[in-house]
């Protein structure tokens, strides 16, 4: 089956995700065998860093990872371009850089909540990302916070214009298996991707992902997930600069 990856760390040496040039191209080819047909390489930002630094340094990455596609002309792999899982912290909203953080050419941010319970300001914040910055906010691997924040603040999220994305892993781990497939029936999740960040212990995994919503019968409900990365991903990948 054919997908689109939206969330990745396979640009090389960027943070915890591929370690090389030649680890990333292993994963890129995972990816492809496993139906993958375009994929966004979704580097840690954290506020560190000047976000100027950090597309440098992107791009830089972009330039190593290019480089070593180009000694494997024959070789099939998923379109590629280029976003950032950004955390959140309270001054993103009016940093005039921030569109430099969306996903290719779209107006899609990927954004991973605070590790801790939320407060009503950074719900504020999200809603502001949308409402006053323009950007369509991708909520990253939301089943991580289930159980970091309380049920109202998860509530309050979800009333906000956002899209809601899930870890395919977490359909193969036996503590959350359960609670994801409750998510994906009860339509809350829009987006699947793979967070994949190298080939030992965080592979691409989608295949097996499928497979279990297969055996679920969650078809209708696969082909809206999968639909909504597709066209993300058109939109990211549109004229923009860092495509292959």
């Amino acid at each position: 089956m054919t997908y689109y990856d939206l969330h990745t760390h396979v640009l090389p040496g960027m943070d915890d995700g591929s370690s090389s040039p030649a680890e990333s191209v292993a994963m890129l080819q995972e990816s492809f065998r496993q139906g993958c047909r375009g994929l966004i390489g979704t580097s840690h930002y954290y506020p560190q860093e000047s976000i100027e630094q950090f597309l440098a340094r992107r791009m830089e990455a972009w330039n190593q990872l290019i480089g070593e596609l180009q000694t494997l002309p024959e070789e099939p792999f998923p379109q590629l371009t280029v976003g950032a899982e950004v955390y959140y912290h309270p001054n993103l909203v009016n940093d005039e850089w921030l569109p430099g953080l969306c996903l290719g050419n779209s107006d899609y941010l990927l954004l991973e909540m605070p590790f801790r319970q939320w407060s009503p300001s950074v719900i504020r914040d999200v809603r502001a990302l949308s409402q006053v910055r323009g950007r369509k906010v991708v909520i990253a691997h939301l089943e991580r916070f289930l159980k970091l924040t309380d049920e109202a603040s998860m509530e309050e999220l979800l009333r906000c214009p956002v899209l809601i994305q899930m870890n395919s892993g977490a359909l193969l781990n036996s503590r959350l298996k359960r609670k994801a497939l409750h998510l994906i029936r009860e339509g809350r999740v829009d987006l699947l991707s793979t967070d994949t960040h190298n080939m030992l212990f965080r592979k691409p995994n989608m295949e097996q992902a499928l497979v279990e919503l297969a055996e679920k019968g969650l078809s209708a409900e696969t082909d809206r997930i999968l639909r909504n990365g597709a066209e993300i991903f058109r939109l990211a990948a549109e004229n923009h600069g860092n495509i292959l």
